[in-house]
């Protein structure tokens, strides 16, 4: 009986490490997009230029290290138009969106508040582009003086997904149908405005702009869309 219930175990164990690595995926959608975020977006936008003056945003050496650690690539700048309205760019790109990888990327309602920032008015919203629409989340993060509103939204293999629990679903449908590691970003857009409404308009004139001077491959990445 025990030499039956030894080889039953081992049997099992063997299935299980079987089962295990059938499971787990190995092909990385980063080798597929190729995310180049320098030259995927444009350093004029339509009536928006990059200022190479512009102050860096402020980042304690722990947060440096962490969105290190997490990101492949990071691309930050600031824009601004004739008008002199301002709007602040940032793409941040993983390229293992695996919980277990540790580089999933992270949503700013975590990230503001580490940095001293207060959240409020978050909330679902749309972006219309060019006749296509894309859910987004707006939110305005305040800190002293300073209020910024902010609109984002972020990617899974290409595709916007604001739904953490959704999110999960298609990173199990990818590696166990399709055999995929999947890639993401989180696309971030703010502003200094103590009027968020107006702040929320500005950056949706700034995204549309985007989306316009965007090349076909960087439409997909950043908008999932395929047009």
């Amino acid at each position: 009986m025990n030499r039956l219930l030894s080889l039953t175990c081992a049997s099992l164990m063997c299935v299980g490490g079987l089962a295990s690595a059938w499971l787990t995926p190995t092909e990385h959608a980063a080798l597929r997009n190729h995310a180049q975020l320098e030259r995927m977006v444009p350093a004029v936008i339509g009536a928006w230029h990059a200022d190479p003056d512009a102050s860096p945003p402020v980042e304690s050496p722990e947060l440096r290290d962490r969105l290190a650690r997490v990101y492949a690539q990071v691309l930050a700048r600031s824009y601004v138009d004739a008008g002199g309205r301002r709007v602040m760019l940032s793409i941040a790109y993983s390229a293992d969106q695996r919980e277990n990888a540790g580089r999933q990327t992270h949503r700013p309602e975590l990230c503001y508040p580490a940095q001293g920032f207060a959240i409020s008015q978050r909330r679902l919203g749309t972006l219309p582009l060019s006749g296509h629409t894309l859910p987004v989340i707006r939110m305005v993060a305040t800190q002293g003086e300073r209020i910024e509103p902010i609109t984002y939204w972020m990617t899974l293999d290409g595709l916007p997904e604001n739904s953490m629990f959704q999110m999960k679903l298609d990173q199990i449908r990818g590696g166990l149908l399709h055999n995929v590691i999947q890639d993401g970003m989180v696309i971030r857009v703010s502003s200094i405005d103590g009027d968020p409404a107006h702040a929320w308009q500005v950056e949706t004139a700034f995204l549309n702009d985007l989306f316009s001077a965007a090349a076909p491959d960087a439409r997909r990445a950043f908008f999932g869309i395929r047009a």
